[in-house]
């Protein structure tokens, strides 16, 4: 983890000394602050009424998910003794499980029955 902070320090010291700035100054434009503004888009987004909705149900999914994994690795701790590394292979099986499905899967089920049949149902 040192090594990595001390690579990113080192590239730090590089760029500000070495590389210069390619654009003169009077063709530099200011930067546009609005640009990427984050809250105007997420408002604009939510004041829609479908993609609020699918905004909504994305984010508490997500939400919920979070909390389950986070109470799962205290369960399993608690209930079967288990150490991070007993608790992080879970967690690797269960993403190679989920990949694996997703890739082989998911593919096949939608050339059989077609994408709007499965969103719809």
């Amino acid at each position: 983890m040192f090594v990595a902070a001390g690579l990113s320090a080192y590239n730090l010291v590089n760029a500000s000394l070495f590389l210069r700035e390619s654009i003169p100054d009077s063709q530099r434009k200011k930067p546009n602050l609005e640009a990427i503004n984050i809250i105007k888009p997420i408002k604009n987004m939510l004041r829609q009424p479908i993609l609020n909705r699918i905004a909504i149900s994305f984010a508490a999914f997500n939400m919920a998910f979070a909390a389950f994994i986070s109470l799962l690795v205290l369960a399993l701790k608690q209930l079967f003794d288990w150490t991070p590394v007993q608790t992080s292979g879970l967690f690797v099986i269960v993403g190679i499980t989920l990949t694996i499905a997703q890739v082989a899967l998911i593919g096949k089920v939608v050339r059989l029955w077609g994408e709007f049949s499965i969103r719809a149902s």
